[in-house]
C-alpha cells in the first residue's frame, strides 16, 4: 500500500511523494535570490525538504517557481510568524509536488498582473493549508494537463479589484486529453471573491483517449460572499464545433465528459452578490452528484440541486466563425443518481463546516497570524468587503530549534524519540516509510502520527514536542 505525502493528505493526490528520500535545503533569510533564500531552495534540483529556519516577508522580484519535480515545502516548521512571499506569483510547475502551510500575497507593487499561488500542468500535487489572496486574477489555481492533485485546507482570499478581476480559483483548462484530469477540492474556504469559488473550466478541442476527461470531487468547502453573479462553475466546458461532433458521436448525448461529486459544502452570498442566487452552475455533458449542501438560499442541508445549466460551444479551433452557443436544459440530464468512487475523503457534515473551516482552514501554523485572523473574522462576523487591503502583518522572525545534524530534525526531538543525535538522518526512513524528518514535521503539522525508533531498540512511543492542535487535519 502506498506511503501517503502525509497522514491526513486525502484525494486524487494523497500519494505525491514530494521530497521523500532526498535532502534538507533550508531557508536562512528572507532575501529574493542568493544562498539561503526561498528562491534558491524552490528552484533547486533533486528530491529536497525545504525548511523555513526563519519567519518575515519574503519581497519577490520576480515569479518564484518550482521546475524540479520531487518537492515538499514545510512551512509549518518556519520559527516566528513563518514566512510570507509578496509582490510576485509563487508557481508550482514540476510533478511530485507538497506544499503545506505556504502563504502568499502578491499585493499592488509589481504593476504587472498577478495569480497568487499557481499550480500548473503537473502531475502529483497537494497543496496543504496554504492561504493565498491580494492578487489580480486569481488566488489560487490548477492550470493546464494537470492530474492526480489535492488542494485541501486552504484559505483563499480577498482578490485585488485593480484590474476588475479579483477571483478565487481557476481549474482546468488543459493542453492535452491524454489521461485524464483528476482533483480533490476538500476543506477549502474562499473569501470575498468576485466569483470563480472555484470554476473548473475546460476547454475541449482535441481529440479523446478517455471518457470521462474530468473528475473532480468537491467536498466540505465554504464560498463566502462572492461579489458578482456566480459562486462555483463546476464542468463549465468549452468546445470548438468539430470537438462537440466527435464527443458526440464518440460517446453519445448522455456520456459525461467531466464526473462531479458536491457533497457538505456550504455557500453564503452576500450583499453584492446578485440575484442569480444557484450556488454552481455546470455545462450539457456533466454528471454531478449532489448531496447534503447548504445555501445560498436554504438554512439546512439539501440533497441534489437547482441547477442553471449552460452549453458553451466557443470556436477556439478557427473552423468557423466564434460562436457560443446558450441554451436551457433538463437538470435530470446532468444528475448523477449514485457517488461517484473516487479515493475516500473523511466527510463532514455540511452543518460542521463553518466552524470548522474558520478555525483550522490556511497557513494557521506556526502561527495564526493578524491577517489569518481578520479573513476569519469578516467570515464568523458575517462581513468584510471585496478588494485588497493590504494590511501586511509583522511576522517574527523566530529562532529554529537547534539540530547538530544536516537533516533538520531538532536535536530535542530525537533525545524524546529514541533518535541519536550523532546520527545524520536526510532521507532516511522510519518504519513507517515516511522520512524521519517527515515524521517530525507531521508532528508539529499535528496529524496525529505515532512512530517507534529502530534507534538502539528503543519501543518507545513519540511524544509531542509542540502542542498539537488536537483534530487531525
Amino acid at each position: 500500500m502506498p506511503v501517503k505525502a502525509f497522514p491526513t493528505a486525502y484525494g486524487f493526490g494523497e500519494n505525491t511523494t514530494g521530497g521523500r528520500g532526498g535532502s534538507t535545503v533550508f531557508i536562512t533569510n528572507t532575501n529574493d535570490s542568493g544562498a539561503g533564500s526561498a528562491r534558491a531552495a524552490f528552484t533547486a534540483s533533486g528530491a529536497r525538504h525545504v525548511v523555513p529556519k526563519v519567519g518575515g516577508l519574503v519581497t519577490l522580484e520576480t515569479d518564484l517557481e518550482v521546475t524540479n519535480a520531487n518537492f515538499t515545502y514545510h512551512g509549518h516548521l518556519a520559527p516566528g510568524g513563518g514566512l510570507m512571499f509578496k509582490k510576485r506569483n509563487v508557481e508550482i510547475g514540476a510533478d511530485n509536488v507538497i506544499c503545506r502551510h505556504l502563504k502568499t500575497f502578491p499585493g499592488h507593487e509589481d504593476l504587472g498582473q498577478t495569480n497568487g499561488l499557481w499550480v500548473k500542468g503537473v502531475n502529483g500535487c497537494v497543496m496543504d493549508h496554504c492561504t493565498s489572496g491580494w492578487s489580480d486574477d486569481q488566488c489560487m489555481d490548477a492550470y493546464g494537463s494537470y492530474q492526480n492533485v489535492t488542494f485541501q485546507w486552504n484559505l483563499i482570499a480577498e482578490p485585488s479589484d485593480r484590474l476588475n478581476l479579483g477571483f478565487g480559483s481557476l481549474i482546468g483548462r488543459p493542453t492535452s486529453y491524454a489521461f485524464p484530469q483528476t482533483i480533490s477540492l476538500h476543506h477549502n474556504i474562499w473569501v470575498l471573491c468576485k466569483n470563480r469559488m472555484p470554476e473548473c473550466l475546460h476547454y475541449i478541442g482535441g481529440g479523446y483517449t478517455y471518457t470521462p476527461q474530468v473528475r473532480i470531487d468537491f467536498r466540505n468547502n465554504l464560498s463566502y460572499r462572492w461579489n458578482g453573479n456566480n459562486r462555483a462553475f463546476f464542468g463549465r466546458i468549452f468546445y470548438t464545433q468539430a470537438a462537440y461532433n466527435a464527443f458526440i458521436a464518440a460517446a453519445g448525448l448522455t456520456a459525461a465528459a467531466i464526473e462531479i461529486n458536491v457533497v457538505g459544502n456550504h455557500f453564503i452570498k452576500g450583499p453584492t452578490s446578485t440575484a442569480e442566487n444557484d450556488a454552481f452552475t455546470m455545462s450539457k455533458n456533466c454528471r454531478a452528484y449532489a448531496r447534503n449542501n447548504i445555501g445560498p438560499e436554504s438554512a439546512s442541508p439539501l440533497d441534489g440541486f437547482n441547477v442553471k445549466v449552460t452549453r458553451h460551444n466557443a470556436n477556439w479551433a478557427g473552423d468557423g466563425a466564434n460562436i457560443s452557443l446558450h441554451g436551457t436544459y433538463d437538470p435530470s440530464e446532468l444528475i448523477q443518481a449514485t457517488e461517484y468512487v473516487f479515493p475516500t475523503i473523511p466527510t463532514h457534515d455540511a452543518t460542521e463546516v463553518f466552524d470548522l473551516l474558520t478555525a483550522n482552514a490556511g497557513a494557521t501554523l506556526p502561527v495564526k497570524d493578524s491577517l489569518w485572523t481578520r479573513l476569519m473574522g469578516h467570515v464568523i462576523n458575517g462581513d468584510g468587503t471585496f478588494g485588497a487591503k493590504l494590511d501586511y502583518p509583522t511576522l517574527a522572525t523566530g529562532s529554529y530549534p537547534s539540530h547538530s545534524q544536516p537533516d533538520g530534525i531538532p536535536d530535542a526531538w530525537k533525545t524524546l524519540n529514541g533518535l541519536s543525535t550523532g546520527v545524520d538522518y536526510t532521507g532516511v526512513q522510519a518504519p513507517s516509510g515516511y522520512d524521519w524528518l517527515e515524521v517530525y514535521s507531521h508532528e508539529v503539522a499535528g496529524d496525529g502520527l505515532v512512530e517507534q525508533s529502530s534507534f538502539r531498540g528503543s519501543k518507545r512511543r513519540s511524544r509531542i514536542f509542540v502542542p498539537s492542535r488536537g483534530f487531525s487535519i
